[in-house]
């Protein structure tokens, strides 16, 4: 199989991607500059943070500048600057609007439960830095961007406390808290998050925000909820590790569907050991990006998005189930040897196909259909709209680990191929000299001896990879 193109992989049960969502270029968040100098912004009101007060409180009045805090009615000049190594907390009931923030690199802003900060400047020439530390318990958000250069995290530890009903990135406070200004509500913004590797717990987008990766997040056991209009999007060559069993879906209803946005990778790992994970994590949002999902060993990512509409690929791409291994930048599927006695399957769609005509893709185990004498599960390997011919094929690579052969090659393996629910299991035979099926056959085993035909995997320990190339799809084994 052709290594150099983009892959969309993992163990996926694969229902995707709907009409009407946005791609991520069109429609994504402007890429942030890099932040200016700690609060260098100019033309508004400045609070500044001197911890004259109590040394901790945001609604502590001797703790600013002035000796005023920011508060609910200033986002029309407000601009805060917490320096220095301060801990600054806004404690429930805190509720600030102001037009930019900027929090420096030793510092720390804690939003506790039921307090929120909103920041409504220009993103494009009033943005918010947050440099240091910020954890979130309410919400911030706001239609402005805030580009986070430090840490994040948030005390939610399971998609229950996410619920619940914070922590948030709301762009739209009006949504989250009462008696506030009629200038105060609005839609959208965008917090930019660039740091190298970022821990945080669950959280909710809220009011059509965007949490937009431009470096690494690493989700606690939690999970992201998503209101109507909302994107978490993964920027070309950053990361999303999830290391527990955390969702990203749906809440609320009404308006265009929220999406995931992958085109950098995302990483499914086992959870540690938590009690609370099931191995898998389900993307339950729409789905788009031509990004990679790498899953380890026996977990899953489950990408089911509400359409009901199966993955959508272009020309050259792959889908697949099973675990794979990275190489280099590379994520190819495997069969791992530390668990038992494994498989795996992948498509990848004819090179013919035309962008405008996507393939509808469905990979996916189906061991309700094995039989005796059957090399480890049957797949189903099924695409709608699947633009192949005999010198153009889609390419199906089954592959089997070496303790499933029983001493066995790939020479020596079959494949038999389904046509539909309850039909005889059919033989398909090699292909001829050219790689294209024998007269009147829709299929056929590429047995060429090519470097990406049917083959042994050196250094595996006798794995083998049974090579179709095909115009149909449907169900398939080997034996």
């Amino acid at each position: 199989m052709d290594r150099t193109h983009r892959r969309i992989v993992g163990a996926v049960t694969a229902l995707v991607v709907t009409a009407g969502v946005p791609s991520a270029l069109a429609g994504g968040t402007a890429a942030a500059d890099p932040p200016g100098p700690p609060c260098s912004l100019t033309g508004m009101t400045t609070y500044a943070w001197d911890g004259g007060g109590d040394g901790s409180s945001w609604s502590d009045p001797d703790n600013w500048s002035g000796d005023v805090a920011p508060g609910a009615g200033d986002q029309d000049d407000a601009y805060v600057c917490i320096g220095g190594s301060a801990t600054v907390e806004m404690h429930e009931g805190d509720v600030a609007l102001v037009q930019a923030v900027d929090v420096d690199t030793a510092a720390q802003l804690l939003i506790d439960p039921g307090a929120g900060l909103f920041v409504y400047a220009d993103p494009a020439t009033r943005p918010s830095t947050v440099r240091g530390y910020l954890q979130v318990g309410g919400a911030i958000g706001g239609p402005g961007r805030i580009d986070l250069t430090g840490l994040f995290g948030t005390p939610a530890s399971s998609s229950d406390t996410v619920l619940d009903p914070t922590p948030a990135l709301a762009g739209d406070p009006c949504e989250l808290f009462d008696g506030l200004p009629p200038a105060a509500c609005a839609s959208g913004g965008a917090m930019v998050d660039s740091f190298a590797m970022n821990g945080y717990g669950g959280l909710r987008l809220v009011g059509g925000y965007d949490l937009v990766v431009d470096g690494a997040l690493v989700p606690a056991d939690a999970g992201i909820g998503m209101s109507p209009g909302s994107r978490l999007e993964i920027r070309p060559g950053h990361q999303v590790n999830i290391h527990g069993s955390g969702d990203f879906f749906p809440i609320g209803t009404g308006g265009p569907r929220p999406v995931v946005v992958n085109e950098g990778i995302i990483r499914k790992y086992r959870g540690g050991g938590l009690a609370t994970d099931r191995g898998v994590t389900v993307i339950s949002t729409a789905y788009e990006g031509d990004g990679e999902v790498w899953v380890e060993d026996e977990d899953e990512v489950v990408i089911a998005d509400g359409s009901r509409r199966a993955a959508e690929v272009t020309a050259g791409s792959s889908l697949g189930s099973g675990p794979c291994r990275r190489v280099a930048d590379d994520c190819r599927f495997t069969t791992l040897r530390q668990r038992g006695k494994r498989q795996s399957a992948v498509l990848q769609a004819p090179l013919s196909q035309s962008p405008s005509q996507r393939a509808l893709v469905q990979v996916r185990p189906r061991p309700g259909l094995r039989r005796p004498g059957d090399l480890g599960i049957p797949y189903l390997v099924h695409a709608d709209q699947l633009q192949a011919t005999a010198s153009t094929p889609a390419l199906i690579e089954l592959r089997y680990d070496g303790r499933l052969l029983h001493g066995r090659t790939w020479a020596d393996v079959q494949v038999f191929r389904q046509p539909h629910a309850g039909a005889a299991w059919r033989r398909i035979r090699a292909c001829r000299a050219d790689g294209t099926p024998r007269s009147g056959a829709h299929a056929c085993v590429d047995r060429r001896g090519l470097t990406d035909s049917s083959r042994q995997v050196p250094g595996s320990g006798g794995d083998a990879v049974l090579v179709v190339r095909t115009t149909v799809t449907s169900r398939w084994v080997g034996r």
